[in-house]
């Protein structure tokens, strides 16, 4: 039994569509003034202090010793005048959308630096002090992108293969005639006889017997057609 295996390749189409984005830049949808102080650094030098004296940082009534770094210090350090009574620093601005940090309204906004912890308004009852004015102002710009969308017809194509495997079975029969060798088909020589055949495509049609008188054909269902 053999087999052969055969296959057929078809190609499936359908319809789609891609998407094609093109953007046409952004363009300001809206102008606010901003409302509170943003986050930033900035840097502070006060002169003609008392020498070697200790100040605290003070921005709108509110201690932010946290916020300032002396000069050469680190942040938090606490902030002494020289010798010659000068001081510089950095005071660094929180960002005031995080929760818990505090903020302040933009426009003019006093930075005090005292040597009263307590930051007593009245400068007759403090050793030494300095004060700045820190202003800010600015515009919230909102802005938006504009994206051109373009839907694209697309075929989409689906290659299908198909198998098929074919078997082949072939037989074989065989006929055997079976050659008598009775005492009785030698007969009295008692010598074997082997019998005559004939064929037709192949297939036995008849063959020839010994019988008492001599020998005779005989045929087989090939000669009659079954």
């Amino acid at each position: 039994m053999n087999g052969n295996t055969t296959g057929q390749e078809h190609f499936k189409k359908t319809l789609g569509s891609n998407v094609i984005k093109q953007s046409l830049g952004e363009k300001v949808v809206d102008v606010a003034f901003a409302t509170y102080i943003r986050e930033n650094t900035i840097t502070f030098t006060a002169e003609n202090m008392k020498p070697n004296t200790r100040v605290y940082p003070y921005f709108e009534e509110i201690d932010v010793s946290a916020y300032c770094t002396p000069n050469g210090g680190s942040l938090g350090g606490n902030l002494v005048t020289d010798a010659n009574g000068s001081l510089t620093g950095t005071f660094a601005i929180p960002n005031p959308n995080v929760s818990g940090n505090p903020k302040w309204r933009t426009g003019d906004r006093r930075f005090r630096l005292t040597s009263e912890s307590d930051n007593f308004n009245s400068n007759d009852e403090v050793e030494t002090f300095a004060t700045a004015t820190y202003t800010a102002k600015g515009l919230i710009a909102s802005q938006e992108e504009t994206i051109y969308a373009t839907r694209v017809p697309a075929i989409q194509q689906t290659n299908l293969y198909e198998s098929a495997t074919a078997k082949r079975v072939s037989s074989t029969s065989t006929t055997v005639i079976r050659q008598n060798n009775s005492p009785s088909d030698r007969g009295g020589g008692g010598q074997s006889w082997t019998p005559e055949v004939r064929y037709r495509n192949n297939n036995l049609v008849a063959y020839k017997v010994k019988t008492a008188t001599g020998s005779t054909w005989r045929g087989t269902k090939w000669s009659r057609g079954k």
